[in-house]
């Protein structure tokens, strides 16, 4: 069985590609009609498997993608088994299993140029709402 696994940025964003080593592909099959399906739930169902078909050879493969912004920090994000099938003969070709975990990254903060930011106005009409923002 094969393992594909992958190490995403903790402050990665909904709908990116997750990469792979290796493409999610059968190697060798004589099967025409080839779809690949999760056969498995994933703990915290952070990925989405997405069929597509090499445009040379209507071979398939498959991506994931991310469904959600990633919130945890370190860890595993999801971790699920798939299946290729011939839809044709409705056998079974293959089983993998897909991991991808997260890895933290800092986010630096804002940096301000000076201590104290101030802002005056002189005349405000009446109908003008005025909020007040401090920065320390």
């Amino acid at each position: 069985m094969d393992v594909y696994s992958s190490v995403i940025s903790s402050n990665a964003k909904s709908k990116e590609e997750v990469i792979f080593g290796k493409r999610i592909a059968l190697r060798r099959s004589n099967a025409s009609d080839v779809h690949i399906i999760r056969i498995s739930r994933s703990s915290h169902s952070g990925c989405t498997l997405v069929n597509r078909k090499y445009a040379h050879n209507n071979s398939t493969y498959a991506q994931v993608y991310l469904s959600r912004n990633v919130r945890q920090l370190e860890g595993t994000l999801c971790s699920f088994y798939i299946c290729a099938i011939d839809t044709k003969n409705e056998n079974r070709l293959a089983v993998a299993r897909i991991d991808v975990n997260v890895r933290f990254e800092p986010i630096e903060s804002p940096k301000f140029d000076a201590l104290r930011y101030f802002a005056r106005i002189t005349e405000l009409p009446p109908h003008f709402v005025l909020f007040r923002v401090s920065a320390r």
